[in-house]
């Protein structure tokens, strides 16, 4: 993950990166407060620069959310996107995206595979051209608020879950009311500065990086799942 503001020391980059989420509260608030947070340009700021006559020798981070729920509909849209984006990139002045992110829940959705198929099929058409503007996508179960639990406590393997599942779920836990003790704080999903209560309650981000692979392994070594496409059974993982 990208480092505190106060820690960056970076050299241009000279592609910029596209981050897609499946809605536009919880996991956009968290990548824009971090792109933010690293000192670093999104396109609308780079257009302006450019505008007033400065130039312009890094890439930037774009994080959207206006592409639907559905995993088909976000992946669809962070090609279209991509796509759209670079026809026109270099004629702006500005670099184009070669690291496209698809960051997605695995909740109810019944489309996940279909969406790992286009990612495969985008993959193989970009095989003739440039690979390295293939789609990664990055799947949490059960949704994107794991990543925060993440950061305190290395996670059992026991089934979490979000509010309106607590009846099918009866035998696994609550994501919000986890988040919300550590905390120490209702967790209201559409609400932003959730990096700045992460940090503000000692949430650490190295041990969460930890902690996500170690839930990644136990699914592969223990329960012999292994790859994307098992990702509705690798309840919890991120």
């Amino acid at each position: 993950m990208l480092g505190p503001k106060e820690e960056v020391h970076k050299d241009p980059f000279d592609y910029s990166i596209l981050i897609v989420c499946e809605d536009s509260k919880s996991a956009v608030y968290y990548f824009e407060e971090k792109v933010k947070a690293c000192n670093i340009y999104n396109t609308i700021e780079v257009e302006e620069a450019i505008e007033n006559g400065h130039q312009i020798t890094e890439g930037v981070i774009d994080v959207d959310g206006g592409s639907g729920s559905a995993p088909t509909s976000v992946v669809k849209y962070a090609i279209k996107k991509r796509n759209q984006y670079n026809a026109v990139a270099i004629k702006k002045g500005l670099f184009p995206y070669k690291e496209i992110y698809c960051v997605i829940d695995t909740d109810d959705h019944s489309d996940l595979n279909q969406a790992l198929e286009i990612i495969e099929a985008d993959k193989a058409t970009l095989a003739k051209e440039d690979l390295s503007m293939a789609i990664v996508p990055i799947i949490s179960n059960e949704c994107f608020e794991l990543w925060y639990v993440l950061h305190f406590i290395e996670y059992s393997t026991k089934p979490l879950h979000r509010p309106i599942k607590e009846l099918q779920h009866a035998n696994s836990e609550r994501l919000d009311k986890i988040i919300e003790h550590y905390l120490g704080v209702d967790y209201v999903k559409g609400k932003g500065g959730i990096l700045r209560r992460i940090q503000k309650a000692k949430g650490d981000e190295e041990k969460a990086i930890q902690h996500a692979k170690k839930l990644l392994e136990f699914h592969i070594t223990d329960l012999g799942l292994e790859g994307d496409e098992q990702a509705y059974y690798n309840n919890p993982s991120t």
